[in-house]
């Protein structure tokens, strides 16, 4: 459960450039109602979309009033979409980021199986999209180590601990008949940078058991996906299952600090609010909204959205 002390992102208004993404504390009356739910986003978009959140005029916090609002697209704008967790579910994936125009670029951050039962289609449409990076995450290291457990004739840790984490028997008969998508799991990278953001799957320190810089953990982690040794693939899995991590904000800076960044950006650890959340004062930011059905049949998940430079991106509604 998040305590009121966490610091939670929402759109709030500022003059001609109107919807400005902010980390901010503010009461549970303030926060964006779970209408918003699939298809909400936090930034700005390819075509005009409609999103929940105070009605212009009432800046009281404390009293406003929620209604439907236009955003649109500012086209002199660069921007970054940053999906968190699919788990399965290409339908509510595609709700999100289905129209996104091909030139804005997309980073997705890991988990694409387990729970729900559509990961293949999910991963063969993010291949098939230009200006996507997908990021690894535990449950895809989990899943390789099943299909070589699979192809040896045994049953060990990683197919144990799949079945637990939800995995899906249609899932795995899907991936084994196509080559080229296990390819593509086992050459995605650990962690990526946009800008002073660091993204990464898990909210763990312990990408730096792998190396002590992004080139060095991406490869240390590529050497040992390509081994294609069951036993490294539950190592692997059991790291990134690590969360919670980084409730101190000294053991971040120490952490974001060997990257050169400013602000970690995360999966993982799932949550039920609209937009992302965020503690101290955004220097760490989770956007794992739970969009897959295996966490339930609510409307959730949603598009965080960063400016190339990695700071919350801006978005602009007409006659703001």
């Amino acid at each position: 459960m998040l305590d009121r002390d966490h610091i939670v992102t929402r759109v709030t208004f500022a003059a001609d450039l109107a919807l400005v993404v902010c980390g901010c504390r503010v009461p549970p009356a303030f926060r964006l109602p779970r209408e918003s739910g699939a298809g909400s986003s936090a930034g700005p978009v390819p075509r005009s979309t409609v999103v929940w959140g105070p009605a212009p005029g009432n800046p009281a916090e404390s009293d406003a009033t929620f209604c439907q609002l236009v955003v649109w697209n500012n086209r002199g704008m660069q921007s970054i979409a940053i999906l968190g967790d699919i788990h399965g579910d290409s339908q509510r994936m595609l709700e999100l980021v289905g129209d996104l125009d091909h030139e804005v670029p997309l980073v997705v951050l890991g988990d694409y199986f387990d729970r729900w039962d559509h990961a293949v289609e999910a991963i063969q449409w993010l291949m098939s999209r230009p200006n996507t990076t997908a990021l690894m995450g535990n449950h895809d290291a989990l899943i390789l180590g099943v299909v070589e457990e699979r192809l040896r004739g045994v049953e060990g840790r990683n197919t144990e601990n799949w079945h637990w984490n939800g995995g899906k028997d249609a899932d795995l008969a899907r991936l084994m008949r196509e080559p080229e998508v296990m390819d593509w799991i086992r050459n995605l990278p650990a962690m990526t940078m946009v800008g002073d953001a660091l993204i990464q799957h898990c909210d763990s320190p312990v990408y730096l058991n792998y190396g002590t810089d992004l080139d060095a953990i991406n490869e240390s982690v590529r050497r040992r996906v390509h081994s294609r040794d069951p036993e490294v693939f539950f190592h692997l899995f059991a790291d990134l299952c690590k969360r919670r991590q980084f409730y101190s904000l000294k053991t971040l800076r120490q952490y974001i600090d060997v990257f050169h960044a400013k602000r970690l950006i995360h999966g993982h650890t799932p949550h039920t609010q609209p937009q992302a959340i965020s503690m101290f004062h955004g220097a760490i930011v989770n956007v794992d909204g739970a969009l897959s059905r295996g966490f339930g049949p609510e409307a959730r998940g949603f598009v965080h959205w960063l400016a190339v430079d990695g700071t919350d991106a801006t978005e602009v509604a007409p006659g703001g």
